[in-house]
């Protein structure tokens, strides 16, 4: 009897685990007062110059030097390639209160990951477009 009330405790606790571990998002919005909608924006324009999976592993809020400013936000992320210890930057810019990039104020730090093919005559070749600042740390 004692174990399977041991089973039965040891296994909602797993699950509660489980359950506040999950919470969809690998950073903590409550550290700052900016909506998380906002962010999630912003996240969505960066993963398309960078790529999801080196936006997922590679970048991050920084939540910070992130701040209200007239008709919007000024966010900054840091970029940092652990395995590349030399890669690592700021990456900020402009947005409107809904997250959207006000392109009216440099977009600054962004690498340009995405794979893309060049057609050269009849060959085929692929390019990795990857531009990182490292002058800003």
């Amino acid at each position: 009897m004692k174990a399977k009330n041991f089973i039965k405790i040891l296994s909602i606790g797993i699950l509660l685990v489980l359950i506040t571990s999950c919470s969809g998002s690998k950073f903590d919005y409550d550290d700052t007062d900016i909506p998380i909608y906002v962010f999630k924006n912003a996240e969505k324009y960066i993963a398309s110059k960078t790529g999801e999976n080196f936006f997922e592993n590679y970048i991050q809020p920084d939540f910070d030097n992130c701040t209200k400013v007239e008709n919007g936000y000024f966010l900054v992320y840091k970029l940092y390639v652990p395995e590349k210890p030399f890669v690592k930057g700021d990456i900020r810019f402009m947005v409107d209160t809904l997250g959207n990039v006000n392109q009216n104020f440099e977009v600054f730090g962004i690498p340009e990951c995405m794979r893309k093919e060049l057609r050269i005559g009849n060959y085929h070749s692929f390019m990795i477009l990857s531009m990182v600042n490292m002058s800003g740390t």
